[in-house]
């Protein structure tokens, strides 16, 4: 008597990170966000979700102001040749000179308001 045949299968479904990362990778970003909302509106329990709610974020403005026409080339010119040694750190330079440098941007703040400086410093996270 003849036997089903079992198939097993090769090729998982993809995940919703897969999917997200495929869209990405067509730069598709708009595509990535909505595969992110289905999977959250699902309930979906993947590790990797979390990540990507992170990252697929709408953009935080910290803060702003007009622009002053300050020249801020020194400013550039000093991370060119310092910055490699603040990676992982929040900088603020002013007129090519450091003011301060901190492990996080909430620290810089609180750093910078007791330095109260008289001009806007140019605050970067070198990565």
């Amino acid at each position: 008597m003849p036997h089903a045949a079992r198939i097993t299968q090769t090729d998982a479904p993809p995940t919703y990170e897969d999917r997200i990362r495929e869209r990405l990778e067509r730069d598709d970003v708009k595509g990535a966000r909505r595969i992110l909302a289905e999977a959250l509106q699902e309930g979906s329990t993947e590790l990797g979700l979390a990540h990507w709610a992170e990252v697929l974020a709408p953009a935080k403005i910290l803060g702003f102001r007009p622009a002053d026409g300050t020249d801020i080339r020194d400013d550039i010119r000093w991370f060119d040749e310092h910055g490699r040694d603040y990676r992982g750190q929040w900088v603020a330079v002013l007129r090519g000179a450091l003011l301060a440098h901190a492990d996080s941007y909430e620290a810089l703040r609180a750093r910078l308001d007791e330095i109260a400086p008289t001009e806007y410093p140019l605050v970067h996270h070198v990565k």
